[in-house]
């Protein structure tokens, strides 16, 4: 391999641990805001006994759970990820914390 090829090599591989690295620590926001939801979503099924605030419970506690894989999956299985993918996976993740950010700011008002 020559140097050229190796030097682009190493750019990928830097490229992709940190914006995996970045994807786990926003799937971790999202995880904050995720418990934070459910927290709220649970107090009001305690107050109302409602079918709708047990399937907002369920949603968020779905959403945690993917989460939870997936910054496992970005911290233990970087390996098997390509460097071509990785901005696809932050722009996943960070799209999806705007908009738990915009459904928290809903919900609390």
């Amino acid at each position: 391999m020559g140097k050229t090829k190796y030097a682009i090599f190493i750019a990928k591989l830097v490229i992709l641990t940190l914006l995996l690295q970045l994807s786990a620590v926003v799937s971790g926001l999202n995880i904050a805001i995720l418990l934070g939801l459910l927290v709220i979503y649970a107090r009001s099924f305690h107050r109302i006994k409602s079918g709708f605030t047990v399937g907002l419970v369920l949603f968020a506690l779905f959403l945690i759970i993917h989460n939870g894989l997936g910054v496992f999956s970005y911290i233990f299985m970087d390996g098997y990820f390509d460097a071509s993918i990785a901005p696809f996976m932050f722009s996943l993740s960070s799209a999806e914390l705007v908009g738990l950010s915009i459904l928290l700011g809903t919900t609390l008002r």
